[in-house]
């Protein structure tokens, strides 16, 4: 067989190979809600904890703790000597709008999230939380579980989808950020990051002048920022 009809095969195969695990992820969302988290569970391969496909975490991999120690780090040593080491980031944004108005559904999800948390802690991980809607649900109700996260290691920050609508100003975008902000400082929390933020104004100057030190989190839909010519 020739090069480059191996090349085409060894192309195909890994695009046919794609498209098949992403069949196979499609079919498998969970909520947060739906699932009680503890040791015993046996998790599905894709968990979602919101309704956007970006926020995604694929755990198959690495939910069989029986047969193997993720907390260890490889001692395999690359050729510059140091180890190979893989560093995953989860970041976990909380967006249920049921618990603003319902009491019961807002102590089963910080139950939920409590458990979630301890998971994690379980392998000396730590979870970046992005909040939304539990932020005024906290307020209401009390029972601070963000704080507490955050006294337990965890980054705790804001989502504030906000600045998309074609009508919004600079300056609204600004105030609508400085106002969610100051939402979330008043439950004793300061947010260093924001996420939700993506816009054809200057998210990263409004972002700035709102306070934020970092952005997270960023879409594709951020680039509509860009001059028209240079948007792909």
């Amino acid at each position: 067989m020739k090069v480059k009809e191996t090349y085409f095969l060894t192309i195909l195969f890994f695009f046919l190979f794609a498209c098949s695990e992403d069949k196979k992820t499609s079919d498998a969302f969970t909520n947060i809600n739906d699932i009680i988290l503890t040791d015993e569970q046996t998790y599905p391969d894709t968990l979602i904890v919101d309704d956007f496909s970006e926020n995604m975490i694929d755990a198959g991999d690495i939910a069989d703790s029986e047969t193997q120690d993720i907390s260890e780090p490889s001692e395999e040593l690359t050729d510059t000597g140091m180890q190979n080491i893989l560093n995953i980031g989860f970041i976990l944004q909380l967006r249920d709008s049921n618990i603003e108005d319902n009491k019961t559904l807002f102590d089963n999800y910080v139950s939920n999230l409590n458990d979630f948390a301890k998971l994690f802690e379980k392998y000396g991980a730590v979870l970046s939380i992005e909040a939304k809607q539990i932020i005024p649900a906290i307020k209401k109700y009390g029972n601070n579980i963000l704080t507490d996260l955050l006294e337990r290691g965890h980054s705790v920050n804001l989502i504030a989808d906000c600045g998309s609508s074609p009508d919004t100003t600079f300056l609204t975008f600004v105030g609508e950020l400085v106002n969610k902000k100051d939402e979330m400082e008043s439950i004793g929390i300061i947010p260093q990051s924001v996420s939700g933020i993506c816009s054809y104004l200057d998210w990263v100057a409004a972002a700035y002048d709102s306070g934020f030190r970092y952005i997270t989190s960023i879409t594709a839909y951020c680039m509509k920022s860009l001059p028209l010519n240079e948007q792909p």
